[in-house]
């Protein structure tokens, strides 16, 4: 949840990872099964796996030192090395 706690990234019941800002859907990983885990690893990768232990989807890079998750006020999922965005959802409130 962002600190403002207007976005919140959630892993429902059905299996879908959904970014929502002011409860409207604003992003969502395309994938075509249902998910039952997602993982950041701290090292830049975001991933999202069924239940067979099978990645659906990932995003960011291994190996970044410093590697922070984010969900920001203004709506934006964001995956930083240290002050070097690595990856973002590019959603805005």
């Amino acid at each position: 949840m962002s600190a403002d706690g207007r976005t919140l990234l959630t892993l429902d019941r059905s299996g879908k990872l959904v970014l929502t800002i002011d409860g409207k859907r604003a992003w969502a990983p395309v994938v075509n099964k249902p998910a039952n885990k997602l993982l950041f690893d701290g090292r830049g990768s975001l991933s999202l796996f069924c239940k067979d232990s099978h990645r659906l989807w990932s995003v960011g890079g291994a190996g970044q030192a410093r590697a922070e998750l984010q969900i920001q006020d203004d709506g934006n999922l964001v995956i930083y090395n240290g002050p070097i965005v690595v990856w973002a959802s590019e959603t805005r409130a």
